[in-house]
């Protein structure tokens, strides 16, 4: 059905496909990982203790790595609108560009116009400025102004990209 999405049909149904394809995909996994544990399913095994246990702690890390993918995708999904919506990207790198301009002016004393050079330049360039040095009593909060334009740039750009080139029937 995505397949066929991909040229037909509206944009609106190609995203909320994309959008529970995704999620179930991510959902599925769960379930499986839920069903190696020995305790809720052991599909007849006889095995022993070690193997049921071995198998159990398997099946429960992989479980929670599976829901930690689903909590993730759903986030990143919901920023863009899975896909959709280029304007939700920009009003969110705007938005973290402002908050950590807002933050330099209030820690460092500085101009709008410095501040907000400092942070576009951590964002953009992921801490490669002048900004960042190794005597900067900000660190964190550099490291942070690096992290989420990094994972900003990992929402907007496949956001931009695809919504430029994807070819409708």
């Amino acid at each position: 059905m995505l397949a066929n999405l991909t040229t037909e049909g509206s944009e609106a149904s190609y995203y909320e496909a994309v959008k529970l394809s995704s999620t179930q995909e991510a959902w599925a996994r769960i379930s499986t990982a839920l069903l190696k544990i020995p305790f809720i399913s052991d599909g007849g095994q006889k095995d022993g203790f070690l193997v049921k246990s071995l198998t159990g702690i398997w099946g429960g890390t992989s479980a929670v790595i599976a829901f930690v993918e689903l909590v993730l995708l759903s986030l990143l999904g919901l920023l863009n609108n899975w896909g959709s919506s280029i304007a939700r990207v920009a009003v969110l790198g705007v938005v973290i560009w402002l908050s950590f301009s807002l933050y330099y002016i209030y820690a460092d004393l500085e101009s709008f116009d410095n501040s907000s050079r400092k942070s576009a330049e951590i964002m953009f360039l992921f801490g490669y400025s002048v900004h960042v040095t190794g005597e900067n009593s900000q660190s964190a909060v550099t490291f942070y102004n690096a992290i989420l334009g990094l994972l900003w740039y990992v929402v907007a750009i496949p956001t931009i990209v695809n919504k430029l080139t994807r070819v409708r029937g």
